[in-house]
């Protein structure tokens, strides 16, 4: 329990102690409230140069601190560029590694064969092609001299036109070969002609 000091002190001397301090304040000449005033009034710019002591200490703090962030920054940016360089140096290692694995030459060598390969396609072509226009050339001749023009379409009957210039007339003729045998049909057909 807190002790009582309201019961202990005395009224009469608490109102000397309050008398002592009004007659401090109030008497000018007293050498202590002076000393007291001058130490106040030259400690008023001692704190002001304190105070901006240590704005200038904050500042500079800060200033130190920005820096100091952006180095870490800078830092951070090297080393992530570095494992960049290191994975670009991985992959090129990885590329080589598969060149190596499929020389160019076996392209080259395949595309050498595909050129090959396809000139010999254009030689059976062009071979095709000339025997084609060399059949078209003996069918022109058989029908000048028979005055006949086959139809090819058909191979499971022979079937064809007789063309007479002198009359102006094309007659259809269609043998089927299951009835009848090549003999037969080719003496039909040369008597056709001669009629």
């Amino acid at each position: 329990m807190a002790p009582d000091f309201s019961k202990n002190m005395d009224l009469n001397h608490l109102l000397s102690l309050g008398k002592d301090v009004v007659r401090v304040l109030e008497d000018p000449t007293d050498r202590d409230f002076n000393v007291f005033s001058e130490c106040l009034l030259r400690t008023l710019p001692i704190s002001s140069t304190c105070h901006s002591d240590l704005n200038e200490a904050v500042s500079s703090f800060q200033d130190y601190q920005n820096k100091v962030d952006s180095h870490k920054q800078k830092i951070e940016d090297v080393r992530s560029e570095t494992v960049a360089d290191a994975e670009l140096e991985l992959l090129q290692r990885e590329l080589d590694e598969e060149l190596e694995k499929q020389p160019i030459s076996n392209g080259f060598n395949d595309l050498e064969q595909q050129q090959i390969s396809i000139k010999e396609q254009k030689k059976k072509l062009l071979k095709l092609e000339q025997e084609k226009q060399r059949e078209r050339m003996l069918l022109s001749m058989y029908a000048s001299v028979t005055n006949i023009v086959p139809n090819s379409d058909d191979q499971s009957k022979i079937s064809g036109f007789i063309v007479e210039k002198e009359k102006k007339a094309v007659e259809k003729f269609e043998y089927d070969t299951s009835q009848m045998t090549i003999l037969e049909v080719c003496n039909d057909i040369w008597k056709t002609i001669t009629d």
